[in-house]
């Protein structure tokens, strides 16, 4: 058995706290991140998604408890935008292969082929509409052959076209690649459909299930209202990402 796929933690989060200026921006965060899932983590503005990011990626050091990855862990992170000033002279294709060993060659053009990039290799980072920088960025992020994903906000910037684009090249890496991911995000329906787990988070964990589970969690509903039941025909029971 690929030790990727064996029923222990990717990442294990143990009371993890980040203060700012006297204010509790994580409290006691307690989570385990599983291979082969797609996790979810919602929550209003300013509840700590986007330091909790940090904090798994080892960006941020918590003030108080640990985070512990597995051995040999490769994680692949897309930001949730990325400024690429005018008179930084980079193409998309420079962009995506910095600090690729050149044996990496088919891989990248696997990579290329799958997330529809082809076209823009030659354009520069700067003039990249939304759409196709979230692919150069989540392009650049599979080329070290993730285990784990993690992904910031990632269609924020997107219009309808591209979102759903970028959506199913999630879905086509997790169900054949057996990638895992984990997911910020704003969008409560979209998260119901295509997400294996969820996490609501205020700072510290509210509840957190399958979407089946959460849905009439009494935290959620006070979080984001009760009016979520017409999407139980579509929610994913436990097939993840059906988008």
């Amino acid at each position: 058995m690929n030790s990727f796929s064996a029923p222990c933690a990717l990442i294990e989060t143990a009371h993890l706290s980040i203060l700012r200026e006297r204010r509790r921006i994580l409290d006691d965060v307690c989570l385990r991140i599983m291979p082969h899932e797609v996790l979810s983590i919602i929550g209003p503005n300013g509840a700590g998604k986007s330091m909790l990011i940090k904090c798994l990626l080892g960006i941020t050091p918590p003030d108080s408890g640990t985070v512990t990855k597995r051995a040999s862990l490769r994680i692949g992170y897309v930001p949730q935008r990325l400024s690429v000033p005018k008179n930084i002279p980079i193409n998309a294709h420079s962009f995506i292969t910095l600090s690729s060993p050149p044996q990496n060659a088919q891989r990248i053009e696997a990579i290329i082929e799958e997330t529809g990039i082809k076209n823009i290799l030659n354009c520069w980072m700067h003039s990249l509409s939304g759409g196709e920088l979230q692919r150069i960025l989540l392009a650049r992020a599979l080329i070290q052959q993730p285990h784990l994903i993690i992904l910031d906000e990632p269609a924020q910037n997107l219009d309808y076209t591209s979102h759903d684009a970028f959506y199913e090249v999630l879905a086509r890496l997790h169900q054949r690649d057996r990638l895992s991911i984990v997911m910020v995000s704003h969008d409560v329906p979209r998260v119901l459909r295509c997400s294996t787990r969820i996490i609501a988070l205020h700072h510290r964990i509210c509840c957190e299930g399958t979407p089946t589970q959460i849905i009439h969690d009494p935290a959620f509903i006070s979080l984001f209202g009760a009016h979520h039941d017409h999407l139980m025909p579509t929610i994913a029971q436990p097939t993840p990402i059906a988008l």
